[in-house]
């Protein structure tokens, strides 16, 4: 595995960790499916800005420790690969992704904990070594101090943070008088007036479809999509994500085949042996 592909399986981790899960409810759980036939809510297209927001959910409190599975798609100008990903993630502390190849291969493995961040080429015995913050030029937007599986799975709010967090970007509550709000025959439009960022709002399931983040330049940084959404523990989730980074025409496309958040016991251990080479992130 090169270099590269390490990076990109790091910002695989960051940016899409949770694509989409299997339903967890109880049969006959009565969620609006993703199939076009949710109707629209009362008020709509009428509601403010607050009440969009208040609509938007919290992430779940279940979501404390997580065994999970995933299909991976990076496609990149450099490389391009698919990969599955194995996630052991805790909420309060870390997350170790193992990186399979086809015929079963572990390639990799990725730890993250609150002040460091590992990623282990098992095959070419490389380690590379940072922190959320010194590896986030390479990553999405959010990484240090954010609740990555709360971004992954549409749990967020203008200001680029969890809705659970109360804050948006600025560090504080949200300013309405920064954003415009507006509407069309499916969405609510969320655009920070100074144009960095854009959230699509599905009023049907009062849940993010899209969300947009630019440069001070006005490029696009960073685009997400959120799709087939299906019932997890009572809340809607996107059972697929896709990532684009325009500038570093890179793309990643995820969905889940096994998801778990009562485990029965998480191992963090990144098993780094034998290292012939270290590269350090700063």
């Amino acid at each position: 595995m090169s270099r590269h592909m390490l990076t990109l399986a790091a910002a695989v981790i960051f940016s899409g960790l949770i694509g989409g899960c299997r339903s967890l409810s109880p049969p006959g759980a009565s969620l609006p499916a993703d199939d076009g036939t949710a109707r629209m809510p009362a008020g709509y297209p009428d509601h403010t800005l607050e009440e969009v927001l208040s609509r938007l959910p919290d992430m779940p409190a279940e979501f404390q420790e997580i065994a999970a599975e995933a299909s991976v798609h990076v496609a990149s100008p450099e490389e391009s690969g698919r990969f599955t990903a194995r996630i052991a993630w805790r909420r309060a502390d870390s997350m170790l992704v193992r990186v399979r190849f086809p015929l079963g291969i572990e390639g990799a493995r990725v730890l993250i904990t609150p002040d460091s961040a590992y990623v282990w080429d098992r095959i070419e015995k490389t380690l590379i070594v940072g922190t959320p913050t010194s590896i986030e030029a390479v990553l999405p937007v959010a990484v240090a101090g954010t609740d990555l599986v709360a971004l992954a799975t549409g749990f967020i709010r203008p200001g680029g943070s969890a809705v659970g967090d109360g804050a948006g970007r600025d560090g504080g509550t949200l300013d309405p008088a920064a954003w415009s709000l507006r509407a069309d025959s499916l969405h609510y439009e969320l655009s920070r007036k100074d144009g960095s960022e854009r959230l699509l709002v599905d009023p049907a399931r009062w849940r993010v479809v899209y969300a947009e983040y630019r440069n001070s330049d006005g490029r696009i940084r960073e685009q997400r999509w959120y799709a087939a959404f299906a019932e997890m523990g009572g809340y809607l989730v996107p059972r697929r994500v896709s990532v684009s980074q325009p500038l570093e025409d890179t793309r990643i496309l995820m969905s889940l085949s096994r998801f778990n958040t009562q485990p029965d016991r998480l191992s963090f251990d990144l098993g780094a042996e034998n290292i012939k080479e270290r590269f350090d992130i700063e």
